[in-house]
């Protein structure tokens, strides 16, 4: 059976976004969060590119969050390279998040340094009631 094969140029398209998007997160995951949304132009609008991004990491490393991170990066690999795991039915981001959620709660035991910062947290409204919820929800915009 032939195997399709991308042209050299479009190779080096996909790998050029892919390494766009990887240093884009990279700040993310060692816990280097001045904008949560995160911007992805090269030149940002506070002056900085995402190569002094990059180096501002030393100054506002959280060890918390980055431990989170690269564990997290670790059992995705992982579990898809291990056959046995890679054949389970439990898929791999559940074990992710569950992984997030018992390292994040053990360490508010620990406390300082390890202790993760609100700001990393996702900020989901909270409906007291179902008028609440209902304005919580918009209609599509048609025009």
């Amino acid at each position: 059976m032939p195997r399709f094969s991308l042209p050299a140029s479009l190779k080096g398209l996909l790998a050029a976004i892919g390494a766009i998007l990887i240093l884009k997160q990279i700040p993310h995951v060692l816990g280097h969060d001045t904008d949560p949304e995160g911007e992805m132009s090269f030149f940002r609008s506070d002056q900085e590119t995402t190569f002094s991004e990059l180096l501002g990491l030393f100054s506002d490393f959280q060890l918390g969050a980055s431990i989170i991170g690269l564990l997290s990066l670790a059992v995705l690999v992982a579990w898809e390279r291990w056959k046995p795991l890679k054949e389970s039915f439990v898929p791999t981001p559940l074990v992710v998040v569950i992984l997030g959620v018992g390292a994040d709660l053990w360490f508010e035991h620990l406390g300082d340094p390890w202790l993760i910062k609100s700001s990393h947290f996702v900020q989901v409204p909270i409906a007291e009631d179902l008028r609440g919820l209902l304005s919580l929800l918009s209609p599509p915009a048609f025009s």
